[in-house]
């Protein structure tokens, strides 16, 4: 016979309150089956935990926060095999599938083992303080799991831990101690917009494979988690939303693909340490509008920055030295492109600029270097131009007779020209004869473009017609 200190039934929640022993609920008589809701006290294993997500399939709250959770080695193995448990955690799959969507956890236990609340329906969760480390997919496929506080002493955040948690939508995380968030920790999250740390100074190190992807997050600052140093493949891809990540200057390592289709990426600046831009970094990130690429960059890796149609200048650092192949691919809007602090012509993989009109683009490089870069294969399709060679003297004369052919006017930085014979190039000289602007107009007789030039000062714009006249044109950016 087992002994049960203390049973009662509220009369209004229908919940049910038990004193027990390790073991005891696993013998199948203690606990009713059709329990709504159920507060343990006493000691209990992981078979007593299993029996209970097993078959009280009507359970809405689970209350455990009175629970010692005991070890236990069993004869014959739960579902999953496993037939050792230790104490103190939450012991491996011992809740998985429970129908409890209130679910209160022991106080005191270490860790969330290995899938120990897998596809279970608990909608809301705060970790005890004393939760070290989750487990491998602790609470993978939880579809109901909307909020997840993880208390100041968890360190590491196992692989697939919260992967599939459809309806997650946000993560507080103390991150005073945390340390590692494993690959695909939080991947399949769609609706996960928020990723908070309570804490100052995060101690977050490494950022698993996977482990956003597809996620719903729109902004991402980790600048404060200065010991951040490894981002693993494919962390953020397929995040669609994401429009802004921050990483502490301290990164380096990140993986291929990171931020692949983060198509409404903005801006992205490289971290200091890192020196190479691995393959598909930020390919399909369709949306961005700058990139910052520091001076100690010295590769960009296969197709890293593919797909990018919004940008229309880049200067690439000195010390850039290999451009893999399809970097630039599909870089359509691309006018000017600055290689002027370069010693030497970089390396190139194969098709680097496949879908740009090299022809009516400007490359600005180092002087004497000409002659280099206009034999390179690929870099010589390009309008080569030196900074020194951007006098006024070799502007294209002013001509008083264009404006009988040529109407131009820039008026808040916008450049609106027309002609009457059609239009190859249209290049924007300062007054010192630096070329500050230039795209291609692919036959057009007219054109209306940004140039983002300030306002209130004078420039020449030079055109290049299809009959081969080039001429210029001074005008003042006015603002209106």
């Amino acid at each position: 016979m087992l002994a049960v200190a203390s049973v009662f039934f509220p009369a209004l929640c229908g919940g049910v309150t038990l004193d027990v022993l390790s073991g005891e609920i696993a013998c199948g008589e203690l606990v009713g089956r059709t329990e709504a809701s159920l507060t343990l006290r006493g000691s209990a294993n992981a078979a007593d935990l299993a029996w209970i997500a097993d078959n009280c399939r009507e359970l809405r709250i689970l209350d455990l926060s009175g629970l010692t959770i005991e070890p236990c080695s069993l004869e014959k193995g739960l579902a999953n095999g496993l037939r050792e448990f230790p104490g103190g955690v939450l012991p491996a799959y011992s809740l998985s599938g429970l129908t409890a969507q209130t679910l209160v956890l022991p106080e005191g236990i270490s860790e969330i083992c290995d899938g120990a609340l897998l596809g279970s329906a608990v909608t809301g969760l705060t970790l005890p303080a004393s939760v070290r480390l989750i487990g491998q997919g602790a609470f993978a496929a939880c579809e109901a799991l909307r909020h997840v506080s993880l208390g100041a002493s968890v360190e590491i955040i196992g692989p697939c831990a919260f992967r599939g948690c459809v309806s997650l939508a946000s993560v507080e995380a103390g991150g005073s101690r945390l340390v590692e968030i494993g690959e695909k920790a939080f991947s399949g999250c769609r609706k996960l917009s928020a990723l908070t740390f309570t804490s100052p100074d995060p101690a977050l190190t490494a950022i698993g494979d996977e482990a956003f992807g597809a996620t719903d997050l729109q902004t991402l600052d980790l600048s404060a988690c200065t010991a951040l140093r490894s981002i693993g493949r494919r962390a953020f891809a397929a995040c669609a939303s994401l429009e802004e990540l921050v990483l502490p200057s301290g990164v380096v390592y990140i993986g291929d693909g990171v931020l692949f289709g983060c198509q409404s990426l903005r801006t992205f600046a490289l971290p200091e340490a890192l020196n190479d831009l691995p393959a598909m970094a930020l390919a399909g990130a369709s949306a961005l509008e700058d990139i910052s690429l520091h001076d100690g960059v010295r590769s960009l890796g296969e197709y890293s920055l593919t797909g990018i149609d919004g940008i229309t200048g880049l200067s690439l650092p000195s010390s850039l030295r290999e451009i893999g192949t399809g970097v630039f691919e599909g870089w359509s809007s691309l006018q000017t492109l600055m290689v002027d602090k370069h010693s030497e012509v970089p390396i190139l993989g194969a098709d680097v600029w496949a879908g740009v009109n090299q022809s009516e683009a400007i490359l600005t490089v180092a002087p004497g270097l000409e002659a280099e870069f206009a034999a390179a294969p690929q870099w010589k399709e390009f309008m080569i131009r030196t900074p020194d060679e951007s006098t006024l003297d070799r502007v294209p004369a002013i001509d008083d007779q264009a404006a009988a052919v040529i109407d131009a006017k820039l008026e808040n930085s916008v450049l609106t020209v027309k002609s009457s014979e059609k239009i190859s190039a249209v290049t924007v000289y300062d007054t010192d004869g630096r070329a500050v602007f230039g795209i291609g107009a692919n036959g057009s007789t007219a054109l209306e473009t940004a140039t983002g030039l300030p306002v209130g000062r004078i420039y020449i714009v030079a055109l290049r017609l299809h009959s081969g006249v080039e001429t210029g044109i001074k005008l003042v950016n006015i603002k209106l």
